[in-house]
């Protein structure tokens, strides 16, 4: 007798699915399984999931389906795949897998879920000895899990990418700290100084450190200053903040112009570093 599962699903944003009325579609799905998984409905769980997962990927495959059936034929030994229309879980994920679109450990999920479809149908359930088990709803949940992370956080990755690629341009230190968190540094007369730091998908604004600083963000006009800078960018700092090292999510960079308008003031806020301190810049 099936139990209640002991698996949490969160809430989820749904502004990385471009496609509204696919957004939709996803948003009223997921909250449904939401509601299935605490009820303990395994086999709807199942079939819920994996649905899910088609939908996303067929979503994302979509704009691009000579590319996708191009990548399953070559992951199949140049077999001639069926139509888009009529793929389902498995070839979806091999095709994303081999664009890029998702890790390797999305397959090996899928793998194990090929034959979800036919929980629906008792018979072929049957025929194909399809046992439904608590680690058959673990695996379904945790591969629609994965795969909403990896895309969800596609966006972030480009920004991560974009700001990585901002630091070597610059000339700037890339280092790491004991915590494993990116924190470029730039070097002025040997003092290391240090504007932002990257870590578990959160930007970090090292304001604490600059007002330590021999550089003119010592004084407080010029930490709000930055302040305000930021908070024009989206990240809503507080005023206490110019004494502290606030975080955001890194998501807030991927609003269309927000990693730009962020790069132009560090850019702003290494020429304040590298400035006479005798120049008073706000």
């Amino acid at each position: 007798m099936p139990g209640k599962a002991m698996i949490r699903l969160t809430p989820r944003r749904w502004d990385f699915v471009e496609d509204p009325a696919l957004q939709t579609i996803l948003r009223q799905d997921y909250e449904e399984l939401r509601r299935l998984v605490r009820a303990g409905a395994d086999k709807s769980a199942v079939v819920l999931s994996g649905t899910l997962v088609e939908a996303l990927l067929a979503g994302l495959l979509s704009n691009e389906k000579e590319a996708a059936r191009q990548a399953w034929k070559e992951r199949n030994g140049g077999r001639t795949p069926a139509p888009f229309e009529e793929w389902t879980l498995y070839p979806l994920i091999q095709a994303a897998v081999k664009l890029e679109k998702l890790d390797g450990a999305s397959e090996i999920l899928a793998g194990a879920l090929k034959d979800f479809r036919n929980l629906i149908h008792p018979l072929a359930q049957t025929r194909k000895s399809i046992v439904l088990t608590k680690g058959t709803v673990t695996t379904a949940v945790a591969l629609l899990v994965g795969v909403l992370d990896y895309v969800e956080s596609a966006r972030t990755r480009e920004t991560v990418q974009r700001l990585e690629a901002w630091v070597v341009a610059r000339g700037l230190v890339p280092s790491f700290t004991p915590a494993q968190a990116y924190m470029p540094k730039l070097y002025i007369d040997g003092e290391a100084h240090t504007l932002f730091a990257l870590r578990r998908n959160r930007v970090q604004i090292r304001f604490g450190r600059l007002k330590r600083s021999n550089s003119q963000f010592k004084y407080r006009a010029v930490r709000e200053a930055l302040r305000q800078r930021l908070n024009k960018v989206g990240f809503n700092l507080k005023p206490s903040a110019i004494n502290a090292f606030p975080s955001v999510p890194l998501e807030r960079l991927t609003v269309p112009g927000a990693c730009e308008a962020f790069m132009e003031t560090l850019d702003w806020s290494m020429a304040i570093i590298q400035s006479p301190q005798n120049s008073l810049t706000a």
